[in-house]
């Protein structure tokens, strides 16, 4: 029997209309999304990476720190009374250190090998780096609250009070307090800008500017009535970004005190923070559904250009730019456990 071969043959000219109609093709949809109408899915400048529950925390959370070197992640329980050691390499629980009075704010000495803790009764409680054990207790007044280090970090500021508002001076060397100066009322978060402090007094609406090594107040800038609470400062810039928990955020020229621009943020907020490297702004808030909101320069304009839904109530937040992360606590409440989630900085 022959075996029969069967030949295909291809014509020229199909071959080339095949070959021309691809590149019409091609050249529709390149023209389409030049337009427009064919948009590639945004890439958030927010990555959820990891979330690291925490099952025995109850309520909610104040502020926290970073121990770069241990990969150690201390933030405070304040409902709780406690504050919880997260491995952020690993993303596991190390320990629940217990003992607190409403913790509001912790600080970490790393060439002293002390952590210091804000706490609601007045005290900050210094304890042993390693093994968390209490070295000492300091009394600074009714209530303590932020806590920023001197840059050589031979001083702690504390601020302090209830109604009446103070700034405290601990000399981290002896663990005692040096001074005190008097505010016009309670603050909340305040920045030290070489010799000056600006701290945000809400029941006031305003900032009180104070030269830190004299402690007397030199300006007062009013600000939005909405409880001015976070703030972050661009030092090199001069600018100051006060987020007011009613929903917006203002920019401040340092040099003035002038109000440049106020821009609609989440309600609730809890942090700002500045990302040099990619030109960005975090403002995490509580409100609604909880949120952070990324804000970016357009020229002389800030923009929300994204809203990164995250949990009710998450206001606590930190951005460590060495590890391009921004950390958000979410609080325990009725069905969900107490978290940390843990955002890329994409």
């Amino acid at each position: 029997m022959t075996k029969t071969t069967v030949k295909r043959f291809y014509s020229p000219m199909i071959t080339r209309q095949k070959k021309t109609h691809g590149k019409i093709l091609l050249s529709m949809l390149l023209l389409a999304m030049s337009h427009g109408q064919v948009a590639a899915k945004p890439i958030q400048s927010l990555q959820l990476v990891q979330t690291v529950k925490l099952p025995l925390v109850k309520g909610g959370f104040d502020l926290m720190t970073i121990d770069l070197l241990r990969h150690r992640l201390m933030l405070d329980a304040e409902d709780n009374g406690s504050m919880e050691v997260i491995d952020v390499a690993q993303g596991t629980l190390l320990q629940s250190v217990p003992g607190m009075h409403s913790p509001k704010w912790v600080a970490y000495h790393e060439q002293a090998g002390k952590i210091y803790v804000a706490n609601g009764d007045g005290h900050v409680i210094v304890l042993d780096g390693k093994d968390y054990a209490q070295r000492t207790s300091i009394t600074v007044g009714s209530l303590a609250n932020n806590l920023r280090f001197s840059p050589d970090k031979n001083l702690l500021f504390v601020g302090v009070g209830d109604r009446d508002g103070s700034i405290a001076l601990i000399d981290t060397t002896r663990d005692v307090v040096k001074a005190t100066f008097a505010l016009d009322a309670f603050p909340k978060q305040f920045e030290l800008d070489g010799q000056r402090l600006y701290a945000n007094i809400p029941s006031r609406h305003i900032v009180q500017v104070f030269d830190s090594s004299t402690g007397k107040s030199v300006a007062r800038w009013s600000v939005c009535t909405t409880g001015n609470v976070p703030m972050a400062l661009d030092a090199v810039a001069h600018r100051l970004f006060i987020g007011c928990k009613g929903g917006t955020l203002q920019e401040l020229d340092t040099g003035t005190g002038r109000v440049i621009q106020t821009i609609a943020i989440s309600p609730g907020t809890d942090g700002v923070w500045l990302d040099p490297e990619k030109k960005l702004i975090y403002v995490s808030a509580g409100g609604g559904s909880g949120a952070v909101d990324v804000l970016q320069r357009h020229g002389d304009q800030l923009e929300r250009s994204e809203t990164i839904v995250t949990h009710e109530g998450a206001a606590t937040s930190l951005f460590v730019s060495a590890l391009h992360r921004l950390f958000v606590a979410a609080p325990q409440g009725d069905g969900h456990i107490a978290e940390l989630m843990i955002y890329r900085t994409s």
